[in-house]
């Protein structure tokens, strides 16, 4: 906390305030916007870098200075703006699905949406929720990215790439305060020092001093905590066919939110807990004596270093990256003792990736042609060090689990572009993926007394191979418009739960997708649609269940998606800029014979899972049902979002008013469905002065303005329904000052 105070009060306070779009990445966006018309945008989609409405998949793009308008300042915050995409934080880890594909997140489990920073695959229960800090834009690819980026992108993949330093010197600042006693600060500066050589260096700091409720079993507030950032990079560009990147970050938290869950009306947790209010709970953790809460550390260095030969452009991506999280949960969720737990964590993850990439020009038979070939290698040490419980133990004083999941995963790689003629290409990929993981761990038990017996737990394996492929046929009838078919395959590996040490592993599962797109502007550049539908067969899809005192996968066997997402990007005036991103989807499971359920006390399994009447009795029962049928879980049918930017342009400055409203209808947390998440939506809004000079800028900003109440998760288990909250309406003032 003392080093955060230092960073407050050397650099101020950020702002809240972010947008989406479909837009450009860089100073095309100030361009264009001058013209009245659409920016190029460039991705890098295909690792490599391509105008947007080139590239043969659904790309969603945000920028820095979009982000800035509207708030998204992590990745969590990204589902207000991409179709279909549904996002929260679950305990200390991100939940990402993206067209009903993803993984519930817990400790041992990796996402099935992959998120990437500067080509760095992360992963980590707590380490996948990443701050926005000195982004330059993120893309959102939709659909299995199985070839280019493979691990375990069965749905997707979000990738985070960050400034670039410079060596023409400039500076950032920015400072504010928000409601709930909130001060937020950045810094941003490059330079250069040296022929050739450019460093910047990027700071984050946030301290929220109020929480939204209280826990009042304690009387201690909730929601609420303080975090920062650092991250630096050094670049050297010796020549011109040449680049060495190092890049160094450190990032800190420590916060409560959605670690001290209610329960929703009608319920009664084990511990005693009953509806205490939106944003309140009752929980009291033994090992903190208080409410709940976690610490966190992250630490990461990548480098990066590119080489440009005549005949091709070797790429190498280095990178290290160590979690280490102290978490303390009170699973009973109420003022009893029946079980407390606390879990310090730790993620040690180290990587190689090799490119090698056709240069610019490249034919074959007079037709354009375009390949990349790569290998991948990973090491991780995901580890529970060990899982402490208290409460209810059997008699004994304390019981400790360790699990160590060991990874080391292979692949290898190769995707090819070929024009057969000037506007019709044809793209084949392929990857093999192998993964070798191993875990170990143990229990210790705490005999009364004083004594301890450690039982070691037997070695297991859980190996896996496996081929991913895509294959897109794409033909451009002008430059403005597109379409395209495409069929891939993604595959997210199995492992072991951490929370569940000894248990059975879940098997890898696979998604075969099937697309058809259409990319375009109209209108001399004022408009812009992009529309992709999509199936896919989704088979052995792992589903979160908990079992004693934690959360497990089981694989639910079969699922049918099928849905279409739909961006359109109006510019009628240089100052003024619509946009709407829309997403349907029906996705069911096809098959799941014995879907869990958690019926609240006193209820039977048999004959069939009920409910009985009578006075609540503390906790659920666990039952099964045929969940073929239902919808999956986090699958809104409908998600839609629209947004206006309009700048005021005078000669005291400009002013420049964003409005942003995000619609879900109503989706279910778990594969019963017994408790939905209603239909919701939320307005987010902001008005930013920018003087003459460009140096000085103050935003006013506004998320969640109506205050809808809504759910981050609802999670069913046998000591409670738990229930946590998503932020309230929050507001506030942030200062800029630009060198």
């Amino acid at each position: 906390m003392n080093i955060h105070r230092l960073i407050l009060a050397l650099t101020g306070v950020c702002g809240a305030g972010v947008s989406f779009a479909q837009q450009s990445v860089g100073s095309e966006t100030a361009k264009a916007a001058a013209d009245g018309q659409l920016e190029e945008i460039t991705v890098t989609a295909e690792r490599r870098s391509e105008r947007l409405q080139d590239v043969p998949i659904a790309v969603s793009v945000l920028t820095a200075d979009e982000a800035q308008k509207m708030g998204n300042n992590d990745n969590l915050s990204l589902f207000t703006q991409v179709p279909s995409l549904n996002t929260s934080r679950q305990l200390t880890g991100a939940t990402i699905y993206l067209r009903g594909v993803g993984t519930s997140s817990a400790p041992g489990n990796e996402n099935a949406v992959a998120t990437y920073i500067d080509d760095v695959y992360i992963n980590g229960f707590s380490g996948t929720v990443v701050p926005f800090n000195t982004i330059d834009h993120v893309e959102v690819l939709n659909g299995p990215q199985g070839t280019l980026f493979g691990r375990n992108a069965t749905g997707g993949v979000i990738h985070i790439v960050t400034k670039d330093p410079s060596t023409s010197p400039s500076m950032d600042l920015r400072a504010g305060y928000a409601s709930y006693n909130t001060f937020s600060a950045s810094l941003y500066g490059t330079t250069g020092i040296g022929p050739n050589l450019a460093v910047d260096i990027a700071l984050n700091a946030r301290d929220q001093r109020n929480g939204y409720g209280h826990d009042l079993a304690t009387g201690q507030p909730i929601y609420l905590g303080s975090e920062y950032g650092v991250r630096s990079k050094l670049k050297w560009t010796p020549g011109e066919s040449t680049a060495v990147t190092l890049a160094l970050e450190h990032y800190w938290d420590d916060y409560d939110y959605s670690l001290n869950p209610n329960v929703p009306r009608g319920t009664l947790s084990a511990g005693g807990a009953t509806f205490a209010g939106d944003y309140n709970s009752q929980g009291i953790n033994a090992f903190q004596g208080g409410a709940s809460g976690h610490t966190r550390h992250v630490d990461g260095v990548t480098l990066t270093a590119e080489q440009q030969f005549s005949w091709a452009t070797l790429k190498s991506v280095s990178a290290a990256r160590r979690i280490t999280d102290v978490t303390g949960y009170d699973q009973d969720m109420g003022p009893a003792h029946i079980s407390d737990l606390q879990w310090p964590s730790k993620l040690e993850q180290y990587s190689e990736e090799l490119h090698l990439s056709s240069p610019e020009g490249t034919t074959l038979g007079g037709h354009g042609l375009h390949w990349l070939a790569g290998l991948y290698v990973l090491k991780m040490s995901d580890a529970l060090l060990p899982l402490q419980i208290a409460g209810a133990i059997g008699g004994l004083s304390s019981l400790g689990i360790a699990s160590i999941s060991d990874t080391h995963s292979y692949a290898a790689f190769i995707d090819t572009t070929y024009d057969f003629t000037p506007a019709t290409s044809l793209t084949l990929g392929i990857r093999e993926t192998a993964d070798r993981i191993k875990n170990t761990g143990y229990t210790d038990l705490g005999i009364p007394g004083g004594t301890h017996t450690i039982i070691p737990a037997p070695e297991q394996h859980a190996d896996a191979s496996k081929p991913t492929f895509r294959a897109v046929l794409d033909h451009k009838f002008t430059r403005d418009v597109m379409a395209y078919a495409s069929i891939s395959r993604g595959f997210k590996s199995g492992g072991f739960a951490l929370f569940a040490g000894g248990s059975e592993p879940v098997q890898p599962e696979t998604l075969d997708a099937y697309a058809v797109g259409l990319k375009s502007e109209w209108l001399e550049h004022h408009l812009q649609v992009n529309l992709e539908a999509y199936h896919y067969n989704y088979k052995n899809q792992q589903v979160e269940i908990f079992i004693a005192n934690g959360a497990a996968e089981v694989n639910a066997a079969a699922s049918r998606m099928s849905g279409a997402d739909l961006s359109v990007v109006a510019v009628p005036s240089a100052n003024f800029t619509l946009r709407g991103n829309f997403g349907y989807l029906h996705s069911r499971y096809e098959s799941f014979p014995a879907a869990p359920i958690y019926l609240q006390n006193p209820a039977t399994c048999a004959p069939t899972p009920t409910r009985l009447p009578g006075p609540l009795t503390g906790g659920d029962l666990l039952c099964s049902i045929d969940a073929a049928g239902l919808q999956t879980v986090r699958s809104p049918t409908f998600t839609g979002n629209v947004s206006g930017d309009y700048v005021i342009r005078t000669d005291s400055g400009t002013v420049d008013l964003v409005a942003s409203y995000f619609r879900t209808s109503s989706f279910s947390w778990d594969p019963s469905g017994q408790y939905p998440e209603p239909a919701y939506g939320l307005l987010d809004t902001s008005v930013t002065w920018t003087a003459p000079s460009n140096k000085y800028d103050v935003q006013l900003w506004c998320k969640n303005c109506t205050d809808k109440y809504h759910d981050a998760f609802i999670s069913e288990a046998a000591l409670a329904i738990q229930r946590a909250a998503s932020d309230p309406r929050t507001f506030g003032i942030q200062f800029g000052v630009h060198f």
